[in-house]
């Protein structure tokens, strides 16, 4: 086969264009830093890449789910440790109540704060977290608790559960219903406050009422508690993920400085070289090629 002048020049411009676009993609490559910039460099490490990019965006929003349920698991901590509180003080005023040695007046004072402390819970139950009542059950744009002039107090708020998504398939309830919450509460209160003006015989009664609601408290205390070590159990378990996910991510896209840098200087001699071969070609005949 007899080689002529015009294929020795279009071979010479096919590797030249190789070249050159090989130097290109690794200027691309170290600027960017990354191996991998499109399917083409590497289509089994790009559908690799892709589908850790997916799980990492899926762990994202997860972890963004969980902070919001910490962050109204937290409130609803608050608002009953408020509650706990008043309910601590509220003992104490009915062991003195108890005693058979003070007055009308003596009780009728109690009777007082107890119906200000009330006033206070009814306050915290009505709590909200970043414009949104937490004890309302679904219906969290208005006060779930009103004290009537009875001292009795009326819940307008649902028992809806609201769950937010913490992982694949998995849901966490993070609120908890004003009336399952509280309402045990109120009744308490409102029954000593009774007692206190109307029937002291009852006031023993009252105490263990008292005592119920205040452990009915701690339950739920614990039960808020548990709720959120499990998001920090989660959320530490997801941010492992993530490390391990970003640590192969980078194995698999990045490119080694060093190495990439000395393939660069290869290529670029090897460029020059394919242009000192194309010197000693014919020139018009490869101008023109060119043109």
């Amino acid at each position: 086969m007899r080689v002529t002048s015009n294929m020795m020049i279009e071979r010479a411009v096919r590797d030249m264009n190789a070249s050159l676009r090989r130097l290109r993609d690794l200027q691309v490559q170290i600027a960017s830093g990354k191996r991998v910039t499109k399917p083409s460099d590497d289509a089994f490490a790009a559908e690799q890449a892709l589908g850790m990019r997916s799980v990492l965006r899926a762990n994202e929003s997860y972890q963004h789910s969980i902070d919001l349920a910490t962050s109204w698991l937290n409130a609803t901590e608050h608002s009953i440790a408020t509650i706990t509180e008043i309910m601590s003080r509220v003992s104490v005023l009915a062991l003195s109540a108890s005693n058979d040695t003070i007055g009308p007046g003596e009780r009728e004072a109690i009777a007082v704060e107890v119906d200000e402390l009330l006033a206070h819970a009814v306050q915290a139950g009505n709590t909200q977290h970043q414009g949104r009542y937490i004890l309302a059950g679904f219906q969290t744009n208005a006060e779930p608790f009103t004290l009537e002039a009875d001292l009795s107090v009326t819940y307008h708020g649902d028992g809806g559960a609201i769950r937010r998504e913490i992982g694949p398939g998995e849901t966490m309830q993070v609120n908890i219903p004003g009336d399952e919450a509280l309402a045990e509460v109120f009744a308490a209160l409102r029954s000593f406050s009774q007692a206190l003006r109307n029937d002291p015989s009852a006031i023993e009664a009252c105490r263990s009422e008292i005592e119920a609601a205040a452990d009915h408290l701690a339950m739920l205390t614990a039960t808020v508690g548990t709720r959120v070590r499990n998001l920090q159990d989660r959320q530490q378990r997801l941010t492992a993920v993530d490390t391990a996910i970003r640590e192969q991510l980078s194995k698999i896209e990045d490119i080694d400085q060093a190495e990439a840098l000395m393939y660069l200087a290869n290529q670029g001699a090897a460029y020059q070289a394919l242009l000192q071969v194309a010197a000693d070609l014919p020139q018009t005949t490869l101008f023109e090629h060119l043109r």
